[in-house]
């Protein structure tokens, strides 16, 4: 089967993110019995092998990835009637559509494989606050709650699918319902997702079709794992276990293996039409010089006063020149060791700069690079300007000199160590027009150490990022600081982003959305969205951050859009998607 809509992601950072996800679904071995006449099985939540997705020996690495969650499990049966517990009839029919599904060419990852929960802790779900009148991914201090299936198992079942980027969840469930006469089949989608509902109308059909159970319809309901999985996502109920004639359907494993094909063949028959696609066009290219031109296109039309290069093997020793750029009013290109390649050369001849800052720690290096783009740009040889510095942390404070306080008296401080903090800050920084200065081992430079005494009188708040341990609040002198401090990127970007960006008007935000696991790209994103006054958002691959989606969902009626930046093999259409389900009104 060839599956155009999925762009592949070999990155090994994709893959360690999967893994992660993967992990919650620790335990589970191939069910190898029938779980209708099998022993119930003690619940666990002991960690073991992380399981791989199940796929035919001639899928394709592109083939899209199908989360089959069986509903319910280890305490949590619900519907039990007619000698039937519901997470039994569940996992039945799952592993059935597992089984089709694979045959069809697709992988697919089960949330559970035995009579587990996937969590029976307090762990980060989605609320509600009434009084601040927004959304919150964090932990609300409750699990297992009686009488009720806590959200945090809801939730577990959602990050296996949202982790590991899939392209479609489906949720199966069995019926119940205190009037025992009532039966049949229905497919539910949340009505925030437009491709979920249409899938679950083409489902519906083709199970009726193949099992001729009573037609209760493809309906929506605000279903936890429905809202807050981000890919398109269905619930198959499939029968009411509380109906005799239904119960005697859904204990035949003949019958279940019936619906399971009359499922499969309906998600093989909207696949067919090719429901993922890029509604919003992608800027970016499939090199890092290529994305850095193509955004300096878009941003200087009619070219620009001056450009600023720096080297993309070694972006994290000069992520202060994203600030540089937008200071000075011009885009940031991408050079190497060998100098300009011919993407930048022609754009710098486009762009015909007055002027150009080429920054680095290696002085021969720079210098040549230096004079390379100013032939480029049919300027003297002589006539770059450059930053050059022996080490990362000196030359933060060389960048910072020429980028000067801006009149927020704001600055930022972030750890020359630590990578993800050095990303998620620049971008803040060239919004800010503001100085990033670097710390090693915990402290400032003695160039960076001078700069803060220089300007200490036109700072008025140092932003730190990063924890303590990197960048301690004593670096600061004493002066007011602001810490921003996560373990995960995306966390970190969208707490800097709310803090930044606090516009609440409707259709005036147009964040910029980019992939982190490309940096150089990301950062030359960032002066991009500097010079439109927007924030970026990070999205890896198919997989949109809880953080970023907890953004973008408290600021709907504020954004207007967005603007989409792919990298090296552009941004897969079901971003679009994922973004238009976190933005629905």
């Amino acid at each position: 089967m060839n599956h155009p809509h999925r762009a592949r992601f070999s990155s090994l950072y994709l893959a360690a993110i999967t893994l992660a996800a993967l992990a919650l679904m620790a335990g589970q071995a191939i069910a190898t019995e029938d779980p209708l006449t099998a022993p119930v099985s003690a619940t666990t939540v002991a960690a073991s092998s992380v399981p791989t997705p199940s796929a035919s020996p001639t899928a394709s690495a592109a083939a899209p990835l199908i989360v089959i969650d069986p509903g319910h499990g280890g305490p949590f049966s619900n519907a039990n009637a007619n000698g039937l517990k519901e997470k039994n009839v569940n996992l039945a029919l799952a592993l059935r559509l597992r089984d089709a599904l694979v045959k069809r060419g697709y992988r697919v990852l089960m949330t559970r494989q035995t009579d587990r929960a996937l969590s029976l802790t307090d762990t980060f779900t989605w609320g509600y606050s009434a009084t601040r009148g927004t959304w919150a991914f964090a932990r609300d201090g409750r699990a297992n709650p009686r009488g009720d299936i806590p959200r945090d198992d809801l939730q577990a079942r959602a990050n296996v699918a949202n982790t590991a980027g899939a392209d479609l969840f489906i949720s199966v469930h069995a019926n119940g319902s205190v009037k025992r006469t009532v039966r049949g089949y229905e497919t539910f989608a949340s009505g925030r997702d437009a491709l979920g509902r249409s899938l679950s109308k083409v489902v519906q059909r083709r199970v009726i079709a193949r099992t001729k159970m009573v037609d209760r319809g493809a309906k929506t309901a605000d279903f936890y794992v429905l809202r807050w999985t981000n890919m398109p996502a269905i619930l198959l109920e499939a029968g009411f276990i509380t109906n005799k004639a239904d119960a005697a359907l859904l204990r035949n494993p003949s019958f279940l293996a019936k619906m399971a094909d009359g499922v499969a063949s309906g998600v093989d028959e909207w696949m067919r039409t090719r429901p993922y696609r890029a509604t919003t066009a992608r800027l970016g290219g499939t090199t890092t010089s290529e994305h850095a031109a193509s955004l300096s296109r878009r941003q200087y039309p009619a070219g620009a006063p001056v450009a600023v290069l720096a080297r993309s093997d070694e972006w994290a020793d000069a992520p202060g020149a994203a600030a540089l750029a937008a200071a000075l009013g011009g885009p940031m290109l991408w050079t190497s060791a060998s100098g300009p390649d011919a993407t930048t050369t022609a754009e710098l001849a486009r762009l015909a700069p007055q002027r150009i800052v080429v920054v680095g720690i290696d002085t021969a290096t720079t210098t040549r690079n230096a004079s390379l783009a100013a032939t480029a740009a049919k300027l003297p040889r002589n006539a770059a300007d450059t930053l050059i510095a022996s080490h990362s942390a000196a030359l933060s404070a060389s960048i910072a000199t020429s980028v000067g306080v801006p009149p927020t008296g704001l600055i930022f401080v972030a750890s020359a160590e630590d990578t993800r903090a050095l990303l998620a800050a620049a971008p803040i920084a060239a919004y800010r027009r503001a100085p990033l200065l670097l710390a090693t081992n915990g402290a400032l430079s003695l160039e960076g150490a001078a700069f803060l005494s220089a300007n200490r009188a036109l700072i008025k708040r140092v932003i730190l990022v990063g924890p303590t341990t990197r960048v301690p609040t004593g670096i600061a002198g004493g002066l007011p600081t602001t810490r921003h401090s996560a373990s995960a990127f995306a966390t970190l970007a969208s707490s800097l982003n709310a803090a930044t960006f606090t516009e609440r008007r409707a259709g005036r935000l147009r964040p910029i959305v980019a992939d982190p696991r490309f940096a150089p790209e990301y950062l030359a994103s960032g002066v991009r969205a500097a010079s439109a006054n927007m924030p970026v958002l990070p999205v890896e691959g198919t997989i949109l951050p809880a953080k970023t989606r907890e953004w973008i969902t408290n600021r709907r009626s504020a954004i207007g859009g967005f603007e989409m930046h792919g990298a090296r093999g552009g941004m897969p259409p079901l971003v679009d998607h994922l973004l238009r389900k976190a933005d629905y009104l």
